[in-house]
């Protein structure tokens, strides 16, 4: 039996410096675009490097075109410290950091290198955790049943799950122990359909794994792993942006 692994063991520490300025070095070589966000997440805003000067290690940052400066500096009064946290994707691979904003100019800010950035699990999906009270809920047609694809289906006339996790490669659900037989691996689901912040979704599944497990509140069920088939690109964009948020979220409460 498997518990729900923690997401916060999904950011590995990187503490080689010489790493580190590889990745600023190239964020500036190829002008990645950087986000960054204030503990409260109030204000986020992108920019990218114009320099980065590994002997006094500071990065100076383009100024960034969607605020201005009296905006920053009340953020960073009202937060009662300069900390600001960032995030960049450097080829594959996304890195998060906390660091500090030492100087606001109209032209320009300047940060300190960080000490160590986080690379998120080397994997090609993070998944993001639903806490029970906010998982959307998982619609399809029976999938013992043959298939009808010229008929779409209402919500009332589809079984449901709770979604414990998505990613932009698929995700997971809850299934009561009676139900564990509806499942099986390599199983094509036809019309899924679930709501990610308010915007429904609606896609084709395979189930890849089904494991026995607990649930939060200690009782015995089983997960069951769905990978998307061919998601389309509008329902990606909404995913990839809530990944995006809540894994900014996640990353903050660390600290």
């Amino acid at each position: 039996m498997k518990n729900e692994e923690s997401t916060s063991s999904k950011f590995v520490e990187v503490k080689d410096e010489s790493r580190i300025a590889k990745a600023f070095k190239v964020a500036s070589v190829d002008k990645v675009f950087l986000t960054f966000w204030f503990k409260n997440q109030n204000l986020k805003f992108d920019s990218t490097v114009i320099e980065y000067l590994p002997n006094t290690k500071k990065i100076h940052l383009q100024f960034p075109v969607t605020v201005n400066e009296v905006e920053l500096l009340r953020n960073i009064q009202t937060q009662g410290t300069n900390d600001i946290f960032g995030s960049m994707r450097i080829g594959a691979e996304n890195f998060f950091f906390k660091t500090q904003l030492t100087d606001v100019r109209t032209s320009m800010l300047i940060m300190n290198v960080p000490d160590s950035v986080y690379r998120l699990q080397r994997r090609m999906h993070l998944r993001i955790p639903f806490p029970r009270k906010l998982a959307p809920k998982l619609f399809m047609p029976d999938p013992t049943k043959p298939f009808q694809e010229d008929i779409i289906l209402k919500e009332e006339q589809m079984l449901f799950f709770r979604v414990l996790d998505v990613s932009v490669g698929g995700l997971s659900i809850a299934v009561a122990l009676t139900q564990r037989n509806l499942f099986s691996s390599n199983q094509i689901l036809k019309q899924l359909l679930f709501k990610i912040r308010g915007r429904e979704i609606l896609t084709n599944g395979e189930v890849r794994y089904i494991m026995d497990t607990q649930s939060d509140q200690g009782k015995s069920m089983a997960k069951i792993g769905i990978k998307f088939i061919a998601l389309k690109p509008a329902y990606e964009k909404v995913i990839v942006q809530f990944v995006l948020d809540e894994s900014r979220a996640l990353f903050s409460r660390m600290y």
